[in-house]
């Protein structure tokens, strides 16, 4: 298994929604808490929607995932949140390409059929660990 490159302060970390929406009052916390540890922060897409239980439409959501992989700038990515719906993403992920960019990839719960998916197919690891909407602001939320 391939170790991925390690994050350095002034890096830049994207958050994806794959599962469970947030409020915008969590994101904003979220982001905040993320630039104090020295990141730059880009926010997609799936962490601005809301269908239901989940982070906008299964496709938004996929999307948002393999264009953070694909995108230079971004060295790292955090899941939001977890919940429900990244178990309806594994058909829409484009392993061949998120496999050629392998990248820090943080979150746990429903997340985790993303985590198989990228060390058996990709063939690197990643890091089943706090996000930021649950862990990193709980002063904030609790």
């Amino acid at each position: 298994m391939r170790k991925v490159p390690v994050l350095r302060p002034g890096d830049t970390v994207a958050f994806v929604s794959p599962s469970s929406p947030s409020s915008a009052g969590s994101l904003e916390a979220s982001v905040r808490a993320v630039e104090e540890m020295g990141f730059r922060v880009k926010v997609g897409p799936s962490c601005h929607a809301s269908l239901g239980y989940m982070a906008g439409p299964d496709e938004l959501r996929a999307q948002d995932v393999n264009r953070m992989f694909l995108d230079p700038e971004v060295r790292g990515i955090f899941c939001l949140r977890g919940g429900d719906g990244a178990t309806r993403l594994p058909r829409m992920i484009d392993m061949a390409s998120i496999a050629r960019n392998p990248k820090v990839f943080l979150g746990y719960s429903d997340i985790t059929i993303l985590h198989q998916m990228f060390n058996l197919h990709g063939g690197f690891c990643t890091f089943h660990g706090p996000m930021p909407a649950t862990e990193f602001t709980k002063d904030t939320f609790s």
